[in-house]
């Protein structure tokens, strides 16, 4: 009997890798490894051995060797760029043509250093990291959570997402974990088991009644509404003077839980990382205010440091009726 093995394109390959560190996983706790020996699952088996691999070698070499990948995926993955592309030309129009091709070309490297950091959060002890580190504001978060309420921290999608959450585990542990399901089962297994050995609970995007109870428990949820799910659940507000679909439920859940919510920003600088926190928004039941306020303080967070923003996602797909789209 022949067995059927699907195999990937080399360059959908590395679309499918680049991305992944930006798609999340659904609840897995019943599965086992075990249940992916099919020989179909032998191409991610050797990534992840490949990706252990790499992350033996000296930190500074994984971010070169992830800067390369980053260089490939820049020259091959043509549809990830042209999103990218969009993206740049239409929220940063004061840049010269040669200004914007060096930011998509930073974005792509970072991101490929993203993939190595995420990877090092995955198979490493996050405290070899811990002199690399500088928290700011950590008062801010013990404010808010002093009462015994919960607490969204409200933040965004990064190149070092994973490692960002890696690297807060050394400080506060708990931390709930909103996720997204991927598509190869195997991978949604290896990645949710990754990141609750550093302390954290992994939660479904649709398990809203999940997370209403962790905060009212005073967990801490870290929530991320900056991708377009459509219209449904959402408000067009400015993002870089375009209106954009911004989902609603980080009022939902505040109002529900009554937790307090935080916003909080993490980026990989020369030398090391920063994990900062920042002033609790006012609570207010306004939809719209409140998406305003978070497209706001995104908006200020990409701006310093434009490179190592998901740009890769096509954030403005969802357009105000009678809108054409930006990516066609």
């Amino acid at each position: 009997m022949w067995v059927k093995i699907r195999y990937l394109k080399p360059v959908k390959y590395i679309d499918r890798l680049f991305m992944s560190i930006h798609r999340n996983s659904d609840l897995v706790h019943q599965q086992s490894y075990r249940n992916f020996i099919h020989p179909r699952y032998w191409p991610t088996w050797l990534m992840l051995a490949c990706l252990w691999l790499l992350t033996r070698l000296p930190m500074s070499v994984q971010l070169q060797l992830g800067a390369g990948l980053g260089w490939l995926a820049y020259h091959l993955v043509k549809s990830r760029r042209r999103v990218t592309e969009v993206n740049i030309r239409m929220c940063f129009p004061e840049l010269s043509a040669a200004e914007q091709q060096q930011l998509i070309k930073d974005i792509f490297i970072s991101y490929g250093k993203g993939l190595m950091e995420t990877a090092m959060s995955w198979f490493l002890d996050p405290r070899r990291l811990a002199d690399k580190t500088i928290v700011e504001g950590e008062e801010i978060l013990e404010e808010a959570r002093r009462d015994g309420r919960g607490v969204i921290l409200a933040g965004g999608h990064f190149a070092i997402l994973d490692l960002a959450s890696a690297l807060f585990s050394l400080h506060n542990t708990g931390l709930e974990v909103v996720q997204r399901s991927h598509d190869n089962p195997l991978f949604n297994l290896f990645m949710t088991r990754a990141r609750e050995r550093n302390g954290h609970h992994c939660l479904s995007r649709k398990d809203l009644r999940g997370m209403i109870r962790m905060l009212k428990k005073g967990k801490l949820l870290w929530y991320a509404p900056d991708q377009d799910y459509g219209r449904r659940n959402s408000v067009f507000v400015p993002f870089f003077n375009i209106a954009t679909a911004t989902i609603t439920s980080t009022t939902r859940l505040a109002q529900l839980s009554g937790a307090t919510v935080v916003p909080c920003f993490a980026h990989r600088e020369k030398g090391g990382y920063v994990l900062k926190f920042y002033p609790p928004w006012p609570k207010t039941d306004d939809d719209v205010e409140n998406a305003r306020l978070y497209n706001q303080f995104l908006e200020q967070r990409v701006r310093e440091h434009p490179d190592q923003y998901l740009w890769l996602h096509k954030r403005f797909k969802t357009r105000p009726e009678g809108e054409p789209g930006f990516y066609r």
